[in-house]
């Protein structure tokens, strides 16, 4: 079975994202002593690769969370894959665009994996310079799939694109990494969170097998 991890390596460090502390711990059983290693850890809901539940903008709250949202609304999705390859500063990605560029029966699938940057990765391109458009959006709610994972999301005016998406009660993967490296044109996608009652935002990791 092969698996491509699609999860970003989280950005530790005094001044990064995620920040975890290491201390140790003298235990002695009845047989033998011995160093238990423990970890404080301290993250950004943004950090690495995170998922967006509905309730990321409180207008679109539908009541799910990392805490208790159903296991299988995101274990083993049948997903359709969109590969582009914009370059930094192309602007926006219309629905003609994606839908020109999907081969699976998008209407067959429980979600959408959309590679907008090609190989490029998140320092190759100026931010938010590569974008869906509003149609994109509508586009994608037509195709009444449930997560979307994607490289590319708002632009910098910020036109609702999010917004869209979680009146639609589609929850959104950002910042994968190793979209490119997906050759089918469906796949199964899982996404495993921590069970973090009431965070509608968080880390997460994110896999695509072959279907």
């Amino acid at each position: 079975m092969a698996i491509i991890d699609l999860t970003l390596p989280l950005d530790k460090g005094p001044d990064g994202t995620c920040v975890i502390n290491r201390s140790e711990k003298k235990v002695t059983s009845l047989h033998k002593s011995y160093t238990a290693a423990l970890f404080d850890v301290r993250i950004s809901s943004m950090a690495g690769t995170y998922i967006d539940f509905p309730g990321h903008i409180h207008e679109t709250d539908d009541g799910a969370d990392a805490g208790n949202a159903p296991v299988e609304n995101f274990f083993r999705l049948a997903t359709a894959v969109i590969h582009l390859d914009r370059q930094s500063g192309s602007g926006g990605i219309s629905a003609r665009e994606l839908a020109d560029n999907v081969s699976a029966d998008v209407h067959e699938c429980r979600a959408l994996i959309i590679n907008g940057i090609g190989k490029r990765t998140y320092s190759d391109v100026d931010d938010r310079s590569v974008f869906l458009l509003k149609d994109a959006a509508d586009w994608i709610v037509s195709t009444r799939c449930r997560l979307v994972v994607s490289d590319v999301y708002e632009s910098r005016e910020i036109q609702g694109i999010f917004n869209i998406l979680f009146s639609a009660g589609i929850c959104t993967v950002c910042r994968p990494a190793n979209l490119f490296k997906i050759t089918d044109a469906c796949v199964l996608t899982s996404v495993v969170v921590l069970p973090l009652q009431g965070v509608t935002q968080c880390t997460c990791r994110v896999f695509a097998e072959k279907k």
